[in-house]
């Protein structure tokens, strides 16, 4: 049976979707500061989704939020 936590690829989307979602509904200025965050998140998920390993998905996540410049 599969295990009841998913596979990293799943757990790595869930993350990802997570931390956009929490960033898309919570961040303070409903502008992004000008950036477009929609556009960023299909930007970054793939090259999110396709790392090699766990550092490499946090560094991407890392990256995307450097995106809104805080």
């Amino acid at each position: 049976a599969p295990e009841a936590s998913g596979s990293a690829e799943e757990i790595r989307l869930q993350t990802f979707e997570k931390v956009w979602n929490t960033v898309n509904e919570k961040h303070f200025d409903p502008t992004f500061g000008g950036v477009d965050w929609k556009k960023v998140g299909e930007t970054f998920k793939p090259k999110a989704l396709s790392a090699e390993t766990d550092d490499e998905f946090y560094a991407v996540l890392q990256e995307m939020l450097g995106e809104l410049k805080q």
